[in-house]
């Protein structure tokens, strides 16, 4: 439990550090979510506007799980669009896609994975650029880490992220 107030501690001083930065109309996003940290997962995302209701994304994400006895760690890199779908810039309702790939390890054994999300979600920009961020979705791993037939296939999304948006 230290070490997860310990992490999300970091995020929000990191999202400190970013407020920092010109409080111009919103065009870039950092987001974190804290929260995952409590099922050993750690997500980030920087978000750009490409223009006026879609973005670019670029993600990265650790885990860290225990299934069947045996530690099994990740880390994942990948990018995305997102199209918000209301009449505002940047915030409101949104649909996005992202891929990534998804470099696992378990003991003795390692493997290079492929993952695809889809989200629905909503943005909620606040005063001085305080940013939350919810949605749902699903999630489809691609990959074989021998002996673990759970690690891949389909599973739910979930997203609650906290950031700046500058």
């Amino acid at each position: 439990m230290k070490r997860v107030l310990t992490l999300i501690s970091l995020s929000l001083v990191l999202i400190l550090l970013v407020a920092n930065v010109s409080m111009a109309a919103e065009e870039q996003t950092v987001t974190v979510n804290p929260f995952g940290l409590l099922f050993g997962i750690f997500n980030a995302t920087y978000e750009k506007s490409l223009h006026h209701q879609n973005s670019f994304l670029i993600n990265g994400s650790y885990l860290s799980w225990e299934i069947l006895g045996d530690k099994i760690t990740a880390f994942g890199v990948g990018g995305g669009y997102r199209q918000y779908l209301g009449g505002e810039d940047f915030s409101g309702f949104f649909g996005q896609g992202t891929a990534g790939v998804v470099f696992a390890s378990a003991p003795g054994v390692s493997t290079t994975g492929a993952n695809v999300v889809g989200l629905v979600g909503f943005k909620w920009i606040f005063n001085h650029g305080f940013t939350v961020e919810a949605g749902a979705g699903g999630q489809m791993i691609f990959g074989k880490l021998e002996g673990y037939s759970s690690w891949s296939g389909f599973s739910p999304a979930l997203m609650l992220s906290l950031g700046y948006s500058w």
